[in-house]
C-alpha cells in the first residue's frame, strides 16, 4: 500500500550514483537492499533503438530511530535535490 499521497522534497544521500540513505519527515533512513532504477524512454529522430535514462530508484529502506522498513520512490530534481513519489509499508 502506497502512503505517499503528494510528491514531498527528500534528502538523499549517494554511494556512487545509488542511494545510500534519506531523510523523510526529520527521520533517518539507511538503504538495506539493491536500489532498483526507475527508467524513462528517450526517444529521439537520430536513435535507432530507443535508449533508456534513469529517472529514478526504488529501495528499501529502514529508519535508524525504530528498525521501521519501507520501500520509497524517489526521483531527482533540479540537479541535486529529490522528490518522494511514492512510499510503501
Amino acid at each position: 500500500m502506497s502512503l505517499a499521497h503528494a510528491p514531498e522534497i527528500v534528502s538523499v544521500w549517494t554511494d556512487g550514483d545509488r542511494p545510500a540513505r534519506l531523510v523523510w519527515r526529520g527521520i533517518r533512513y539507511l538503504v538495506t537492499d539493491d536500489p532498483e532504477p526507475l527508467v524513462q524512454d528517450v526517444v529521439h529522430d537520430a536513435l535507432t533503438h530507443p535508449g533508456t535514462r534513469v529517472v529514478g530508484w526504488r529501495f528499501q529502506a529502514t529508519s535508524v530511530v525504530d528498525g521501521d522498513a519501507r520501500v520509497f520512490d524517489v526521483h531527482q530534481v533540479a540537479g541535486t535535490r529529490w522528490q518522494l513519489t511514492a512510499v510503501f509499508v
